[in-house]
């Protein structure tokens, strides 16, 4: 009798254990799909396919910097999805045909994001990359969004407006912390730094395990 009740006891141990572990890599693979992009085939798709990035006003620079600022705002706003944030930095200007006048660049960002999820480049839900294609469409207009992920997006590329001699409005920005002189001065101060997209990408996955 007490022979059954150990065996009954370890099944339902085990099956408790298998279910959390099963709850875990669930949640990983949420949390940190970016782990499992090959960061360098997108970027090898995305050099091959922008179309102004040596420029020096929205050229990769500005994406990498755009990255830092998105990621530091994500750190201050944890219901926000970062993956998104992320892949916003890096796609959403590489569709700029000039550094003038180009009101399309947007709507052509949007649809290389859906381009490279067709591709197998992301490894995004539809919710995700409908805040992707989105954030990306819209981030060139005057808007503000209650979205964490979309708001920070916007407010990342606005925060380095300081490049073209320009101080970012809180009027415009969506989130708190982007409007605060301090975020602002920062990101200011970043601009005097260089980064790359595997540090940037070692930042997102330390981000990320602090949430957990």
């Amino acid at each position: 009798m007490a022979g059954n009740q150990q065996q009954v006891i370890c099944k339902v141990v085990t099956k408790c254990w298998v279910m959390r572990l099963a709850c875990l890599i669930h949640d990983m693979s949420d949390n940190f799909y970016l782990h499992q992009l090959d960061l360098n085939r997108l970027l090898t798709s995305v050099y091959a396919h922008a179309t102004h990035m040596k420029s020096r006003i929205h050229g990769e620079s500005h994406w990498l910097h755009v990255t830092k600022a998105g990621l530091e705002l994500a750190r201050q706003i944890p219901d926000c999805d970062v993956a998104v944030i992320f892949l916003f930095g890096l796609l959403h200007d590489t569709q700029r045909l000039t550094d003038g006048h180009d009101p399309q660049h947007g709507e052509r960002a949007s649809y290389f994001a859906q381009h490279c999820q067709q591709a197998g480049l992301l490894n995004l839900s539809d919710d995700q990359l409908k805040k992707l294609a989105y954030a990306c469409h819209e981030h060139n207009n005057p808007l503000v969004s209650d979205d964490p992920a979309i708001g920070i997006c916007w407010d990342a590329d606005r925060l380095n407006l300081w490049r073209v001699k320009i101080i970012p409005t809180p009027k415009f920005l969506s989130t708190v912390p982007a409007k605060t002189w301090s975020m602002r001065i920062k990101a200011c101060m970043n601009l005097l730094q260089s980064y790359t997209w595997q540090g940037l990408l070692t930042d997102y996955i330390a981000l990320e395990r602090e949430r957990r």
